[in-house]
């Protein structure tokens, strides 16, 4: 029995559910990542400017990651099949 979130209905993987998945993924670490951030800003262990700059580095290794995959998808996408 296939998963259905995983493959499309001939039985390969679909491109749209991966850059789906990944971005699910992705999305939840970066709001981890600035949860974790804000509470270091709260108990002080974390400088509010420090904070700034951190939850960009997140936000922007969060677009590359998602960017990276959906072109990496679109490159397998069109390459011929035997």
């Amino acid at each position: 029995m296939k998963a259905p979130f995983l493959f499309g209905g001939d039985g390969l993987m679909d491109g749209t559910f991966v850059i789906h998945g990944w971005s699910q993924i992705v999305g939840s670490l970066a709001t981890i990542a600035i949860i974790i951030t804000a509470l270091g800003t709260m108990l002080g262990l974390v400088k509010p400017a420090d904070a700034l700059k951190y939850c960009g580095a997140i936000a922007g290794i969060a677009i590359v990651l998602v960017l990276l995959v959906s072109v990496l998808v679109g490159l397998s996408a069109s390459m011929s099949l035997w």
